[in-house]
């Protein structure tokens, strides 16, 4: 399943040569298997989260999830939806997102899967995992500098990020 996004920029504000060219479109490519699967195990939630914020956000969806704004485009948000379906319909997370199936709504999914995945109990269960998981890292003599630090700031972001 692909679909086509258009971007529009906007225009600057000299002669009309530049207003031409800044205000071109361009269209993106973006199939399912981009978007990601989940399989509803609390320790992948972040990675999952991370990935559908930037991928959205590069397909010109970001302020779909965005409960500040009014959701304008309601066929994108059926398909944001649909990309929530997809990404976990064969993890335990399906059961969060087919709570919406009626209304189609992928702000709604989006956020269930937050209140799910960084409530109380299951953010308590991540930062237990993130916290044992830096306990148990190490800088060995022939690991990796770069390898251990990246470890390492990803599960501190991702302790920080619960609060």
């Amino acid at each position: 399943m692909i679909f086509f996004f258009n971007w529009l920029f906007g225009s600057r504000q000299h002669g009309k040569e530049d207003e031409k060219y800044f205000s071109k479109t361009i269209s993106f490519k973006m199939v399912v298997h981009d978007f990601g699967k989940f399989d509803g195990k609390p320790e992948h939630w972040y990675a999952f989260k991370n990935k559908t914020m930037s991928t959205l956000g590069v397909a010109g969806f970001s302020s779909i999830l965005d409960k500040t704004k009014p959701t304008k485009d309601q066929e994108g948000n059926h398909r944001v939806y649909y990309l929530f379906e997809g990404a976990t319909n064969d993890g335990s997370a399906s059961h969060i997102v087919s709570g919406q199936e009626e209304e189609r709504d992928g702000r709604a999914a989006w956020y269930a899967l937050k209140d799910w995945y960084e409530g109380k109990s299951t953010s308590g269960d991540i930062a237990k995992a993130c916290r044992l998981k830096l306990q148990a890292l190490e800088l060995t003599p022939k690991g990796e500098a770069s390898m251990y630090i990246n470890e390492f700031v990803w599960f501190k972001n991702q302790l920080e990020d619960m609060h």
